[in-house]
């Protein structure tokens, strides 16, 4: 789990770089809104998967936080739901590559909106940090 949460840290430097091409449009008296596909595929992809790293990385430190001795193991529900909002944060993060790799990419034929977060697992008794 520590290796996904790890590799899904780039994140942060993407968008930091993507919030750079938002401002761009800006300066040029342009938005999310009014950009080629790519670009704002590429915005949006980004934010999704930063979305989806932060909660699976709050997951993890909240199980951290609560049983201090067992960090690095957490309960199957929790390894569960974790590795489905950080494998699914990768997912959209390859997308945002993509799309900004390529100014002709249409992230459009891979996703529609709204885009359904990944299903919430359940389970009763719910671990106290879950």
């Amino acid at each position: 789990m520590e290796a996904l949460r790890r590799g899904g840290a780039v994140i942060y430097g993407e968008l930091a770089e993507a919030e750079k091409v938002r401002a761009g449009l800006q300066v040029n008296d342009g938005d999310a809104w009014t950009a080629q596909p790519a670009v704002g595929g590429q915005l949006l992809a980004l934010w999704n998967s930063f979305v989806l790293q932060t909660l699976g990385e709050a997951i993890l430190d909240a199980d951290y936080a609560a049983d201090p001795g067992t960090i690095g193991y957490v309960p199957p529900v929790t390894f569960e739901q974790a590795w489905n909002w950080l494998a699914t944060g990768a997912e959209w993060l390859n997308v945002a590559r993509q799309a900004a790799a390529n100014t002709d990419y249409d992230p459009r034929r891979h996703f529609s909106l709204p885009a359904d977060p990944p299903a919430f697992v359940e389970v009763e008794p719910c671990p106290q940090a879950h």
